[in-house]
């Protein structure tokens, strides 16, 4: 809906930091609190933090997010930082977490199988 790639704040030490800004609206409700960080699976280094939520009637959500890493400085911001105007952005059911929990790989019991020796031959000598 509205993107801020440049958007710079004051750090608490005085410092000028990069904190890029974007609004997006959503038709779902949205049950997650302000002040959360996320992680988008197509951008796994980056953070972005909800600053706001407001429901717009009673058919959209308007999030307000931050990027608070994996942005760039103020002087080299990273090129798409900051979703395009119309781009899909999603977020896992889980917040916090970088896959979703369809996509994790299941952990093997500890057994017969776990304690296998290696097929790979080793050099003589």
């Amino acid at each position: 809906m509205s993107a801020e790639p440049a958007r710079t704040t004051t750090s608490a030490k005085g410092w000028t930091i990069l904190r890029p800004r974007f609004t997006v609206g959503t038709p779902d409700l949205v049950r997650i609190e302000p002040g959360r960080t996320l992680i988008c699976p197509a951008r796994p280094g980056q953070r972005v933090q909800i600053t706001e939520l407001a429901r717009d009637g009673e058919d959209a959500t308007i999030v307000v997010l931050e990027v608070t890493q994996g942005m760039g400085t103020p002087r080299k911001p990273k090129a798409g930082a900051v979703p395009g105007i119309g781009e899909q952005i999603t977020t896992p059911s889980t917040p916090g977490t970088s896959r979703s929990a369809s996509s994790r790989r299941p952990v093997r019991p500890p057994g017969p199988t776990a304690a296998r020796p290696s097929s790979r031959r080793r050099p003589a000598g």
